[in-house]
């Protein structure tokens, strides 16, 4: 008995010898092997995305959406859904959730680009590419597909979706403010609006939208726009088991766990955004003013906005967003002498930047959530309620 036990012990440490120099000497070329230290973060990211997904299973047992046409459903969702052959994963887009960043990540591994860094290349325009689709591929490749191929979601908070929505549509300087669609808000929830609101829509309030969100979501769900259509219906994780689930308040070391499961960490290369950055909140600035004047002459030539008030305009809209302070009665003074011209752009950025250098950095860096919490806020109670039940899935 004892030379039986004494075999079996033998064995077993033979075994585990050989398991451990196979991992020494393991030469797989297509998986990076992790560092100690990697290893146990990429576990750690692993184990998180696991209980979201239990969280997500067991949220789709109990609150399950139901749609009129299930077939029509399924084939929005498959025509959404981009497909990369090579490294075998699917991707669902989401609008206001990072979705020009990743479809970036997706161009580069699709055409194999030698450039890697994605921030570079967010210039060009990555909506128009003839990237394959769900729908693309018969009932049994796709079933196929499905079953193997890594399905990546990444998702966001609903209310700092929507806020971010209202902020970029309808409180930047945006000639897309002028609209069907923000005519349509402004019939739809505000009393008797004026020929200004209707045809400039620069004065839409945040709980307008947000009334408009409602009932939309509770009317005809399915067709909400994209900016905030509920990210369970836009990509039903009830329908499609997605493996991977980042958010994007953790966004790197998603990124980063979703880059080693498919085998293309040497594709991509960013570094971890600092949120502490004070360079990078200068760059927003001064794409937000860039943008402001390629938009403003339309918006002077329909009369939205005059040539005197064009400054205080993109002043309220980066105080808005949480960009900046409300400027002290010195700068208001020196916005109120900058004229409309050729020079306009570069005054204005000097006497913002100038502006936020002298800011308190803390301070300013924590402005943007605190101007999201306060304009939640000030919504009344009932707002908040019915917008929790209509996002309850997200």
């Amino acid at each position: 008995m004892k030379k039986i036990l004494l075999l079996v012990l033998l064995i077993l440490v033979t075994c585990l010898y050989i398991f451990n120099l196979w991992q020494t000497f393991d030469t797989d070329t297509h998986v990076e092997v992790p560092k100690p230290l990697q290893y146990i973060q990429a576990k750690g990211n692993g184990n998180r995305i696991q209980e979201r997904r239990k969280s997500l299973h067991e949220n789709c047992r109990r609150h399950t959406r139901y749609y009129k046409n299930d077939t029509r459903h399924q084939e929005r969702i498959y025509k959404r859904v981009i497909v990369n052959e090579q490294f075998k994963f699917l991707f669902c887009p989401v609008a206001k959730t990072g979705s020009t960043f990743f479809r970036t990540i997706f161009k580069i591994l699709y055409y194999n680009l030698t450039e890697k860094n994605p921030f570079k290349m967010l210039k060009h325009s990555v909506w128009k590419e003839p990237f394959p689709t769900l729908l693309d591929y018969n009932k049994v490749e796709r079933a196929k597909i499905l079953r193997t191929y890594t399905k990546v979601l990444f998702v966001r908070d609903p209310f700092k979706r929507l806020y971010s929505a209202y902020q970029s549509k309808f409180r930047a300087i945006n000639v897309v403010n002028t609209g069907k669609l923000t005519k349509a808000i402004m019939k739809d929830v505000r009393q008797n609006p004026n020929k200004k609101s209707l045809a400039c829509g620069l004065d839409l309030k945040f709980e307008e939208f947000l009334s408009y969100v409602i009932a939309s979501e509770k009317d005809d769900v399915e067709n909400m726009n994209n900016h905030w259509i509920p990210t369970d219906v836009v990509c039903d994780p009830c329908m499609i088991d997605y493996n991977i689930i980042g958010k994007m308040e953790t966004v790197y070391d998603d990124m980063q766990h979703f880059l080693r499961t498919i085998g293309a960490v040497n594709k991509i290369e960013f570094q971890k955004p600092e949120s502490s950055s004070l360079e990078s909140h200068k760059t927003l600035l001064k794409l937000g003013i860039r943008y402001s004047f390629i938009q403003l002459p339309k918006l002077i030539k329909k009369k939205c906005i005059s040539k005197k008030e064009f400054g205080m305009k993109i002043v309220q809209n980066f105080v808005s967003h949480g960009y900046i302070e409300p400027l002290d009665s010195v700068k208001l003074d020196e916005l109120s002498k900058i004229p409309y011209g050729p020079n306009a752009k570069e005054e204005l950025e000097r006497l913002i930047l100038n502006y936020v250098d002298k800011n308190n950095k803390t301070r300013l860096l924590a402005l943007p959530a605190e101007a999201q919490k306060a304009a939640f806020a000030s919504l009344p109670t009932d707002i908040i309620l019915r917008l929790k039940m209509a996002f309850l899935n997200d």
